[in-house]
């Protein structure tokens, strides 16, 4: 049987996958969670569904933009942040641009898809860093 839109729902799969995250934290022994959140829609659910389960006082969100960081992109990241009662003392913002660039210059003829890769797992490295500082889980998207 194939599921469709119309049979999903809403309040149970959040209900689940809340309790997935409080199961998963208690399991691995922690009750801090770091997230990326970039302000897009993928972010800004799992930051919402680690404050159901944790509470506001235990997400850390981190912003991990190479480079400016869009206007927009700033602006929707802050209002997730407000809209969830996360203290912005909890919100950090770290530009990967220094740690990427080193890479980038070795190899003049880097393509998009392995430039994308490195900002990937530089924000992976800063991202799984702030959580070691924080005694904290990394959350994904």
């Amino acid at each position: 049987m194939s599921m469709t839109m119309d049979s999903i729902d809403p309040e149970k799969t959040c209900e689940e996958l809340v309790g997935f995250l409080k199961s998963g934290f208690q399991k691995a022994g922690f009750t801090n969670a770091v997230i990326a959140l970039s302000g897009g829609v993928d972010s800004a659910t799992s930051c919402a569904l680690a404050v159901r389960a944790l509470g506001a006082d235990n997400v850390f969100p981190v912003m991990l933009p190479y480079g400016a960081l869009s206007a927009q992109a700033t602006i929707d990241a802050v209002s997730v942040v407000e809209a969830l009662g996360i203290s912005s003392f909890h919100v950090t913002r770290l530009d990967i641009k220094p740690v990427v660039d080193p890479l980038i210059v070795k190899d003049p003829g880097i393509d998009n898809i392995r430039r994308g890769n490195a900002m990937a797992r530089a924000r992976m490295m800063v991202l799984y860093d702030q959580a070691k500082k924080r005694s904290a889980l990394g959350l994904g998207t």
